[in-house]
């Protein structure tokens, strides 16, 4: 079944909840940004109109067993089970996105400080990322009737990273990790011993560096390449997934000589979680609730921006397919949001307030991390959302995305 959104108050407080109702629905149209990328019709034409499939988690902070206290980090197993970090509450969640079911938890004994993302190794090897404590918790499967997975130890405590982030593993389980500070991508073998044949190149010429701030990344292995959201910038850049080197290609925007962003860019802010299913190249963009969807089969998904998109729209097939997702109604966010309202958050963290009440499924508050699985049975392809802020993970099937976007209306020229 779906799983519907508790919107009951909790501690007995309906009457206050009640009579907040006037003033938070004021509050609700108070924040709604003037102008921002939802106002802009050169944006607004690439809109796929879909409805989530599931929401899971309760739709607020708490410690019960449905609580998603900040969903993080997202990756689904081999089988299809989703795997959420529940931040504040440092443990991993598992749920099946099919029947939207919480199955279990796994890494409370062993979570020490901020679990943030999480990646799933074609072996089954699970990692976990704690931003905190700068260092990566790593699980492998239990056996059938036990946990449902074993810890077997910490690593990389002692690499030196400053702020360890964005996490994803290729094919031959090699592990990536972006560090979101010194704004570079490290790469560890199967033991755990950094790879001798990676030469990231983090620095240009001139001194600047590749990227600017940095955490969501993607491998798109028949291309040969890694993205990495180089978030300050707006845009993913292209990195040759053996070698580490700066492709000075980029998804998104059209880049100079140098690798920088020229042009008007298809995201309108910072480019958080990035993942890859199905031929195609999922990113969100974390200020305007994006999610924008790539079809890595064209070729110009490389090195084109919006206005290079859209002339050619209608004429012949496009890697931009568009996006879905909306900006949430009230920002709730109290952690990246250059004007937090720390008084309506102060209601959510009281129980006070469900962000469900204003901000439906689909409005998203900070969305983090995006993963996708498609059904080797069926076919179906299962996007899921870490929605940060508003304390839950929202889910759409591919296919309802696939209609959504055949009845699009494109504009006339």
């Amino acid at each position: 079944m779906i799983f519907r959104i508790d919107v009951a108050p909790r501690r007995g407080l309906s009457l206050a909840l009640l009579l907040l109702v006037i003033p938070f629905l004021t509050v609700t149209a108070r924040s709604q940004t003037p102008g921002g990328p939802e106002a802009d019709p050169s944006r607004e034409a690439w809109r796929i109109d879909v409805q989530p499939h599931a929401v899971l988690g309760s739709g607020h902070p708490g410690t019960r067993p449905s609580d998603i206290n900040q969903p993080d980090g997202l990756d689904f197993t081999a089988t299809g089970l989703l795997l959420v970090t529940d931040s504040m509450n440092r443990r991993v969640q598992i749920w099946n996105v099919q029947t939207g079911e919480r199955v279990g938890e796994f890494g409370s004994r062993q979570l020490g400080g901020e679990a943030t993302n999480v990646a799933v190794a074609p072996s089954g090897t699970v990692y976990v990322a704690d931003s905190e404590l700068n260092l990566v918790y790593v699980f492998e499967p239990g056996a059938p009737g036990k946990a449902p997975y074993k810890f077997v130890g910490t690593r990389f405590g002692d690499e030196g990273f400053r702020k360890l982030g964005g996490m994803a593993v290729d094919a031959k389980n090699r592990l990536y990790i972006a560090d979101g500070k010194k704004w570079e991508v490290r790469r560890y073998l199967p033991d755990g011993k950094a790879d001798p044949t990676w030469k990231f190149e983090r620095t240009l010429q001139d001194g600047d560096t590749a990227l600017h701030r940095c955490e969501g990344m993607a491998i798109d292995e028949p291309r040969g390449l890694l993205y990495v959201a180089s978030e300050a910038d707006f845009v993913l850049k292209a990195f040759n997934l053996e070698t580490g080197a700066f492709t000075r290609r980029m998804v998104g925007a059209i880049p100079d000589r140098e690798g920088r962003k020229t042009g008007t860019g298809v995201f309108a802010g910072v480019v958080e979680g990035l993942a890859t299913t199905s031929g195609y190249l999922l990113a969100v963009d974390e200020a305007a609730g994006h999610i924008h969807i790539f079809d890595r089969a064209v070729d110009d998904i490389l090195d084109t921006d919006l206005p290079g998109y859209s002339a050619k729209r209608g004429l012949k097939a496009t890697a931009y397919k568009g996006f879905f997702g909306h900006a949430p109604r009230v920002n709730f966010d109290v952690d990246d949001s250059p004007n937090p309202d720390f008084e309506m958050r102060k209601r959510v963290d009281a129980g006070l307030v469900n962000p469900g009440m204003v901000n439906p499924p689909g409005y998203f508050c900070s969305p983090d991390e995006v993963a996708a699985y498609t059904d080797p049975s069926t076919g179906e392809t299962w996007i899921a959302i870490a929605d940060q802020c508003n304390f839950r993970v929202v889910v759409y099937r591919g296919s309802d995305i696939e209609r959504a976007a055949r009845a699009r209306v494109i504009p006339a020229r």
